[in-house]
């Protein structure tokens, strides 16, 4: 880098054609090395991402409700965490001793740095992650199925896929959710100014944030779990 500054300044005070040249076979010089820099990073996020598939696939299936399941009341929607532990690594702590009990109507956020747990927290409630030790209960249940069905999750990464419009997506949502409000998402996707007809893959990491949040929120759920929702 040395090197070109002194060789560009010399051209600079000698003839301003050379430098624009020099400057020019510079970039082309350096190009080759820009695009592998992104072919490397490409490849650790591909990696990543396999490593995430990898680990849904090691997941422990849900079971299913047996014949003599209860169905949930009516306005059910309590947390429960009963001396709650979870840990990645056996040896490294993450939730330890976790006592936390939540009633309907209540409203609360997770507030701390980042990799303290907020996102394992919301993953163990919703039933996606199963804890070490100590109990979870969704309206007086273990998760399963039927709590499922009242909780209305939204993750901290875009789930929708890029090639549907809006409008797909909210048939996707009201095909999938007996609760899903559609007439109230058409509301608000109004008041936020978002066409139902763009693609999600022309979103901006804003818009498709409001969207899925829009989405998430128009389901008629007794409990709402929101990671990281703007």
């Amino acid at each position: 880098e040395i090197g070109v500054r002194l060789v560009g300044s010399e051209m600079c005070i000698r003839d301003r054609g050379q430098l624009s040249v020099f400057l020019n076979y510079a970039n082309q010089y350096t190009k080759p090395f820009n695009d592998i820099s992104d072919v490397m990073t490409e490849l650790q996020n591909a990696l990543a991402c396999a490593q995430r598939v990898f680990d849904l696939i090691d997941e422990t299936p849900i079971v299913p409700d047996g014949p003599d399941a209860v169905a949930l009341p009516h306005g059910a929607g309590s947390v429960e965490f009963d001396h709650v532990r979870f840990r990645y690594v056996d040896d490294v702590p993450l939730i330890e001793d976790m006592n936390l009990k939540v009633v309907p109507g209540q409203r609360i956020a997770l507030v701390g740095p980042t990799g303290c747990g907020k996102t394992t927290l919301i993953k163990l409630a919703n039933g996606l992650l199963t804890p070490t030790s100590g109990e979870i209960l969704i309206a007086g249940k273990a998760p399963c199925r039927a709590t499922k069905a009242i909780v209305s999750y939204l993750p901290d990464r875009n789930t929708l896929p890029g090639w549907m419009t809006i409008a797909q997506a909210l048939d996707y949502y009201g095909d999938f959710y007996s609760d899903f409000r559609r007439g109230v998402a058409e509301a608000m996707l109004m008041n936020l100014g978002l066409d139902r007809t763009q693609k999600i893959k022309t979103l901006s990491k804003g818009m498709r944030e409001k969207t899925q949040l829009i989405l998430t929120m128009s389901r008629d759920a007794k409990l709402y779990l929101l990671d990281e929702p703007i």
